[in-house]
């Protein structure tokens, strides 16, 4: 059984302790400076995928990152030489089969097996809006992160939305928090998902089919008793997905 915190793990008072890393990627990020810049201050390392270091140097000029990492087609050269000069790691990977997303990850996971960090989790600043193939390119990180870590928990942070991919087996998700929106979706993401059985939903499922041409639980919601927690269970990698609301 697995058990994922929801939205109160972006709550700083609710993660025990747990250390997260945090990768910001070229994206429209639209949460509040604010709640960036918390999310950024308890982190136990950062990380820019590529262009998202120009972001991060627009909109702070104190806000350094531990590594900027891709194949660096759209940081800027002034970028690149503004935080190498502030100490930043600076990692150039030039393989395109791999999304800059992806190399993150890799270099993250090598200097944890490097004993240079450490985390439990992995918080991703992405926008699930804009280009399709690149949310979808996103999506796909997250399977290639389950085989490379598959004991740390990667989730999607948006203005918007958590999203975290639910691996085969039996999960009990934390939906209890101030920040929890009103809906959520099941969406099965390479495969369908022959068996899935939830609690917790207004439409729950029950021992039934997600697939692409058939069933898709995309626009649910929660029960009306406002659970504290949903469970899911599923024969397929399956990708859940929350409202949240920053200003809660």
């Amino acid at each position: 059984m697995s058990r994922w915190q929801g939205p109160s793990y972006l709550e700083r008072s609710h993660r025990d302790g747990d250390a997260y890393a945090l990768v910001m990627l070229h994206t429209d990020v639209n949460m509040s400076k604010d709640a960036l810049f918390r999310l950024w201050e308890d982190a136990e390392y950062r990380v820019c995928a590529d262009g998202a270091a120009n972001q991060l140097r627009s909109s702070s000029s104190v806000a350094i990152p531990d590594l900027i990492c891709g194949d660096f087609d759209s940081a800027e050269p002034s970028t690149i030489a503004y935080y190498r000069n502030m100490g930043c790691d600076i990692q150039y990977r030039s393989c395109q089969d791999t999304t800059d997303f992806t190399k993150c990850l890799q270099e993250l996971h090598a200097r944890k097996t490097e004993g240079k960090t450490e985390y439990d989790s992995i918080l991703v600043l992405c926008s699930t809006g804009g280009r399709l193939d690149h949310v979808m390119a996103i999506v796909q990180t997250l399977y290639i992160a389950n085989d490379m870590e598959p004991d740390i928990p990667v989730l999607l942070v948006s203005d918007n939305s958590l999203s975290f991919l639910l691996q085969p087996g039996h999960h009990v998700i934390n939906v209890k928090s101030k920040m929890r929106g009103d809906w959520c979706g099941l969406v099965p993401m390479g495969k369908p998902c022959e068996r899935v059985t939830t609690s917790g939903l207004k439409w729950n499922l029950n021992n039934q089919c997600l697939a692409f041409g058939e069933l898709v639980s995309t626009s649910n919601t929660f029960s009306g008793d406002y659970p504290e927690e949903v469970t899911v269970e599923t024969d397929a990698p399956l990708l859940w997905t929350m409202g949240i609301v920053w200003n809660a």
